[in-house]
């Protein structure tokens, strides 16, 4: 049984995805399918989601600049972010309605209202405060009871709104240069068949208690593009380092080596991580 593992990065403003597997068998050919929600308003940069075929859940990634947000705007919008300098958090969430007919595919404040980008996907009937269905009969005995964190996600993922995803992965979190840059593994964000035109991406601000809407923005989904998980056995690793280390040891009195001893252990285990990452680089091309 082969176990693979995927981490996606933003570089540049665009992603790449490394994947490897520890499996005896050739390369392997994965599809992965990406859903951009662009912003343009307020806060600029974009989020993607990275659906990989045959596997559930998606890898998300966030390259936002959130430093040119109208503070005074947000502030007029609703008065508990008056003693906010600066959004230091932020919620972030999958609404489900779009009406903006005039080819919108951005929002900020008043174009993100719940008339006008509706409330969180829940087709679980998870029923938090923000769900597509509270108020609703089903809903009305499970809101007060809610709790979604990434703590009771990971023992039960009903418990939480498919798309409350400050909810289960945690706010996104602004660095000190006004950037949030960030990838996060959901194992049950919804399945790509799931999304609708009217999806849209929402951040609201962490004022205090209160979370207004700032900005929201539709998707658009792009054609599956491939990406090489090359095989990766730990034995090969474990050997490699093992002599590695050995040899170190063994010549930790000679008159050279061993002047640097240890710290030429660390050196040799690092080159050889490398010289195998490297491997794994050039093997993908053959």
């Amino acid at each position: 049984m082969s176990h693979s593992t995927a981490l996606t990065c933003p570089y540049g403003g665009r992603s790449f995805q490394v994947r490897w597997n520890d499996s005896p068998r050739k390369n392997e050919m994965v599809a992965t399918t990406k859903t951009t929600y662009t912003f343009v308003d307020g806060i600029t940069g974009s989020i993607e989601v990275h659906h990989a075929a045959g596997s559930s859940g998606a890898t998300i990634v966030a390259a936002l600049d959130v430093s040119a947000l109208n503070m005074m705007a947000l502030r007029a919008a609703d008065k508990n972010c008056e003693g906010v300098d600066a959004v230091a958090a932020y919620k972030w969430h999958i609404h489900t309605k779009w009406t903006h007919g005039d080819g919108r595919s951005s929002g900020v404040l008043s174009h993100c209202s719940l008339a006008a980008a509706g409330n969180h996907y829940d087709p679980d009937y998870a029923c938090g405060p923000n769900s597509e269905y509270v108020g609703t009969n089903t809903c009305k005995e499970i809101t007060p009871t809610y709790e979604c964190t990434p703590a009771t996600y990971a023992v039960n993922p009903l418990a939480c709104e498919r798309g409350d995803l400050s909810g289960k992965l945690g706010d996104m979190l602004v660095d000190a240069h006004g950037k949030i840059t960030h990838s996060w593994v959901d194992p049950h964000y919804p399945d790509l068949h799931e999304s609708t035109p009217e999806w849209n991406m929402m951040l609201h601000a962490v004022c205090g208690k209160a979370t207004p809407r700032v900005v929201c923005a539709t998707g658009i989904t792009s054609a599956p593009s491939t990406a090489v998980i090359v095989p990766f056995q730990t034995s090969v690793v474990a050997a490699i380092l093992f002599f590695a280390l050995v040899g170190c040891f063994v010549l930790r009195r000679h008159p050279t080596v061993g002047r640097f001893y240890p710290t030429n252990l660390v050196v040799v285990a690092t080159l050889a991580l490398l010289a195998l990452l490297v491997y794994q680089d050039v093997a993908s091309f053959v």
